[in-house]
């Protein structure tokens, strides 16, 4: 895949139900997950009339602290809001109305629970907190606060032990003869973990006919991430990039003249490692974010006068 693919991206899609509407604004909510525990009356602390249970519970003045602990799950709970599961002969599948326009039930996704999302504004975020309601009579408002934390799914992903690799091939050639081909290969399944190294392999191969040293004069590894933001019927891309390697000006020479093929050594980015800042992609009900590993090499050689030519190979996606 080019890197012009990228500019094919459309980063603004919008229906022709919301240009009707002029500045209308699509948006979803969705609860991914939520957890309940009441702390404080137990069941042993509750005060009782007879057979019966108060549910007044008079507390003396000073500061009260109640323990408490949450399993957070693998996946998410995400399911149809209760205030349309709650409408009469509710039907999944049916529409209802929302300021007059027509709306489809929300898309909801089962799948391992995304990680905390910020940096989009208003657009899009995935926020996590935990919060305390203190509920006090009913003459008298509740009391709520929250505390926000930052979740980052820890599991390391599970990948099957195979010796098969996925790869991308580009041919090099120039003007005055000398061509070849570069491949770029990583691990099938393609899955990088952040705070590991990459475990990328590069190959150059030269043909037959070509006898000149081969150089390498740049490389460099980039990682694109893509986040769609869905809401009703219109979807925005977001693109962003993070460059891991950048080695310009380099005069490496790739093989003997009696060799056809050989491996670049790994020593160049084996001790990067993949920026803990990178969050795992993920896919939730109207958020998705994946990742292409971009290969990016140049290649020269010495003509006749002496001179070094150069070219730069096309990069190299993984996805």
């Amino acid at each position: 895949m080019p890197p012009s693919a990228f500019q094919q991206l459309n980063p603004s899609r919008v229906s022709k139900a919301d240009q009707r509407q002029g500045s209308a604004t699509a948006t979803e909510k969705h609860k991914i997950l939520y957890e309940v525990s009441q702390v404080f009356p137990t069941q042993n602390s509750t005060a009782r009339r007879g057979n019966a249970t108060d549910p007044i519970y008079t507390l003396r003045a000073g500061q009260h602290e109640y323990l408490f602990k949450f399993k957070i799950p693998l996946d998410n709970g995400c399911s149809h809001l209760p205030s349309q599961q709650s409408r009469p002969n509710y039907d999944p599948r049916a529409f209802w109305e929302v300021e007059g326009r027509p709306q489809l039930p929300y898309r909801h996704v089962k799948r391992v629970l995304p990680p905390s999302l910020a940096g989009f504004g208003i657009e899009a975020e995935i926020r996590y907190y935990i919060k305390v309601t203190v509920r006090r009579s009913r003459f008298k408002g509740n009391k709520r606060s929250e505390h926000p934390f930052r979740f980052i799914p820890f599991d390391p992903p599970k990948i099957p032990t195979s010796s098969k690799e996925v790869y991308a091939r580009r041919p090099y050639i120039f003007q005055t003869g000398p061509r070849g081909e570069v491949d770029a290969r990583l691990p099938s399944p393609a899955v990088l973990t952040w705070n590991q190294n990459i475990p990328l392999r590069i190959i150059f191969r030269k043909s037959d006919e070509n006898t000149e040293q081969v150089y390498l004069t740049f490389l460099q590894l980039r990682v694109f991430d893509f986040t769609e933001i869905r809401a009703s019927d219109t979807l925005r891309v977001k693109t962003n990039s993070r460059t891991i390697l950048s080695l310009d000006g380099l005069a490496m020479p790739l093989w003997a003249p009696s060799e056809k093929e050989m491996m670049l050594d790994s020593k160049l980015w084996d001790r990067l490692l993949l920026p803990s800042t990178i969050e795992p992609s993920f896919e939730t009900c109207n958020l998705r974010r994946t990742y292409d590993l971009e290969v990016g090499v140049g290649l020269g050689y010495r003509g006749p006068q002496n001179e070094q030519v150069c070219v730069r190979a096309t990069n190299f996606l993984f996805f």
